[in-house]
């Protein structure tokens, strides 16, 4: 995250010294910030694991809790620029959708707690993998509930109007694609 935000820095303090860039030039800046997270995410997951076996005596369950960090943001590389006019101060640009960078799911953050009658085996390593990976899932898919994705590309619009702001540009118009 520091890399981003010093190239995004270097970017914006490189920018001031001329106000006149060719679209070139504008695309070039673009290009070397690659991909920026513009949202950053917690999110953390507690669910349940029961096995009740109908031929043995006693209950095993399994209470798991993760924390995920989910990033999402836009690719700079693949941003067009469609349209500039440095007398008018007009630009305009076409975006890719925001999309997930990274999750990170790091291993500190997993705990079970195992909760296994007397009569029952403990769980074994295989069970926690399985659990750690419906955890994943149910990680994943609450990034979808979440809106995620939209808060990511809203955030994107913003950093780009500012950063064409302090550029000179009045009229700045940010088109989204696929």
């Amino acid at each position: 995250m520091r890399k981003y935000l010093l190239i995004f820095l270097l970017v914006i303090w490189s920018c001031k010294t001329d106000q006149s860039l060719s679209s070139e030039d504008i695309q070039k800046q673009l290009q070397t910030m690659q991909k920026l997270g513009t949202s950053e995410f917690t999110i953390k997951k507690v669910y349940f694991i029961k096995d009740y076996a109908n031929y043995k005596i006693g209950r095993r369950k399994n209470v798991t809790e993760m924390k995920a960090t989910v990033v999402a943001g836009i690719d700079f590389s693949k941003i067009k620029i469609e349209q500039i006019d440095h007398k008018k101060k007009t630009i305009v640009l076409s975006i890719p959708k925001s999309k997930i960078i990274y999750v990170n799911i790091n291993p500190n953050d997993i705990k079970h707690i195992p909760l296994v009658s007397i009569t029952r085996s403990d769980f074994g390593i295989d069970e926690f993998q399985k659990a750690e990976a419906l955890g994943e899932k149910l990680i994943r898919n609450k990034i979808k509930d979440l809106k995620i994705l939209d808060k990511s590309s809203k955030n994107a619009v913003l950093f780009l109007r500012t950063w064409l702001t302090t550029l000179g540009f009045e009229t700045i118009t940010i088109n989204q694609y696929n």
